[in-house]
């Protein structure tokens, strides 16, 4: 019997305003859930594990090879159970940020 794994989607924050325990242009593992997105939310999970609910139009989704999204989730799964531990919702990601250049 085949099984399929469910693709890992990820979103870069793009806005904080109101929301600031989020961090711009950091990455954020997201957890399908039809019942946010139905109200406009987005749910995302930080460096502990915990998830949240934010509104979505403060992210981007962003698709990345599929040997990215490995390591990326890997590299979650470890910061998780190295216990990374952060002042109570002061941020959230998956420990990297990405830098826009405008210059």
């Amino acid at each position: 019997m085949l099984t399929s794994k469910k693709r890992v989607e990820f979103a870069v924050c793009v806005a904080n305003k109101g929301c600031d325990d989020l961090e711009v242009w950091k990455v954020y593992q997201v957890l399908s859930d039809a019942k946010a997105a139905g109200v406009g939310c987005i749910r995302v999970i930080d460096e502990s594990g915990e998830d949240y609910l934010y509104p979505a139009n403060r992210f981007a989704a962003v698709d990345f090879p599929k040997s990215v999204r490995s390591r990326l989730t890997e590299m979650a799964a470890r910061q998780r159970e190295q216990g990374v531990k952060r002042p109570p919702r002061a941020g959230g990601g998956i420990g990297f940020a990405v830098r826009s250049r405008m210059d």
